[in-house]
């Protein structure tokens, strides 16, 4: 009976890939080029648990990958009672997602 390894599978958040330093740097990416007057450690001190919960949410199918997207983002700012516009959420969830692996060490 042989015993030969075909496939070797690495669960990359937080095992390899510092995925909460990617998110922080990939948001302050964001706020520092488009949002100078948002600082990153007050956004992710509000974006963290409200993410945590969408997506709890998400995967009890409650909301939608869509509203999840949205509403982790909208309802950071709005912790943070700084206004923002569907456009504008928009566009952090797109350059968060283009940002995101900028720091992967492989």
């Amino acid at each position: 009976m042989s015993t030969t390894i075909t496939d070797i599978f690495f669960d990359l958040d937080h095992t390899l890939w510092d995925f909460d330093k990617n998110s922080e740097m990939a948001f302050d990416r964001i706020f520092k080029s488009k949002y100078p007057n948002i600082k990153t450690e007050d956004f992710i001190e509000k974006y963290v648990p409200i993410n945590q919960e969408c997506w709890r949410l998400y995967q009890n199918d409650k909301i939608t990958h869509q509203e999840l997207r949205y509403n982790r983002l909208k309802f950071s700012f709005d912790a943070l009672n700084h206004e923002i516009s569907d456009i504008e959420i928009d566009a952090i969830a797109n350059d968060y997602i283009e940002f995101l692996t900028d720091n992967n060490p492989f």
